[in-house]
């Protein structure tokens, strides 16, 4: 079976379906951090206290976890449009705006506060 050489020879039930995998891969990646929070928790759950006993870290979480929302909209809305050039660079750039700071905090925010209070605890 050949493949179409361009975007005019797929048809619109083609061009449905591609577009609604664009949206199913868009909100799996958006949903990665949740998960990875939600996993972390579960296997360690001492691992966010320093975090969730922060009153900074809990805003860090909530305005990261608002923005990856915001992310996850914006990339549905553009897959909703279909596939081209212009909608990888959009996805690629709203990966590393919306879900990588998310995904970063999730991952290494605690640890980091923790060597900043046992820092800051050697130095008083």
């Amino acid at each position: 079976m050949n493949a179409p050489k361009d975007e005019k020879t797929l048809s619109t039930g083609d061009k449905q379906a591609i577009s609604w995998n664009l949206v199913l891969i868009s909100l799996i990646v958006t949903a990665l951090p949740y998960v990875i929070l939600v996993c972390t928790a579960i296997i360690s759950p001492t691992y966010f206290m320093p975090f969730l006993n922060n009153a900074m870290g809990r805003i860090i979480l909530i305005v990261l976890a608002v923005w990856n929302a915001l992310g996850m909209c914006f990339l549905v809305g553009e897959a909703k449009k279909g596939f081209s050039r212009a909608f990888l660079a959009k996805w690629g750039l709203a990966i590393m705006v919306f879900v990588l700071p998310l995904l970063l905090v999730t991952m290494l925010g605690p640890a980091i506060l923790t060597i900043n209070q046992a820092l800051t605890n050697i130095y008083k």
